[in-house]
């Protein structure tokens, strides 16, 4: 039983206002090439995120996820965790990515955030055409775990352009110049007093 992802035409880039430096990841040209397999021990890299086997099941350790027609392909049940490790990042965002194939079951997506816990999962479904879970808006992120339980014989996933991206905290005013900031916000209302006073006055 065979399937026919296209990716190509789908590889529409829905990125946020803010995501002006955000990264594609397409699987190609990273540190597997197309028909090659990524197990227990063999990450993918690419633009320093990393996609690493993970959940310690038999299934799992022994998945047969390649890389065909620049995509990734879970062929067996497993999980795969996302981060940004080889970039040395502590969080980064998720804005959205590709999925599709020929799934018997669920294609479950989980965001860990780095303060703990995490964003509700997306549980989707999917077909033989490629579909763009976009917008989605997971911040400071520790990790992205994308996982499927049951594939059935000869079944197929494909993942492909998740769109990621550094997470920046906003920032937060030093002491110093809140201090500044307040004293200049009393000093604007003194004088706004001052002046309705001697309108007052004449």
């Amino acid at each position: 039983r065979s399937f026919v992802l296209v990716s190509a035409a789908l590889s529409i880039v829905v990125i946020s206002a803010n995501s002006a430096f955000a990264t594609i990841i397409t699987f190609t040209g990273g540190s597997l090439s197309a028909g090659n397999s990524l197990g227990a021990g063999t990450p993918y890299v690419e633009s320093g995120y990393t996609f690493s086997v993970s959940g310690g099941s038999a299934n799992v350790n022994a998945a047969s996820i390649q890389f065909a027609d620049d995509f990734l392909v879970f062929t067996e049940p497993a999980s795969i965790t996302l981060t940004g490790t080889g970039l040395g990042l502590s969080a980064f965002n998720l804005n959205f990515f590709n999925f599709g194939g020929t799934l018997a079951g669920n294609f479950t997506v989980t965001g860990n955030k780095t303060g703990g816990g995490a964003f509700a999962p997306l549980v989707l479904s999917a077909d033989t055409t490629f579909k763009s879970a976009s917008a989605i808006g997971w911040t400071d992120l520790s990790s992205v775990v994308f996982s499927t339980t049951s594939l059935g014989t000869g079944l197929k996933l494909g993942l492909d352009n998740v769109t990621v991206e550094a997470f920046t905290p906003a920032a937060v005013p030093e002491p110093a110049t809140a201090s500044i900031l307040g004293l200049g916000t009393m000093i604007g209302a003194f004088c706004q007093y001052r002046r309705r006073k001697r309108a007052a006055a004449t």
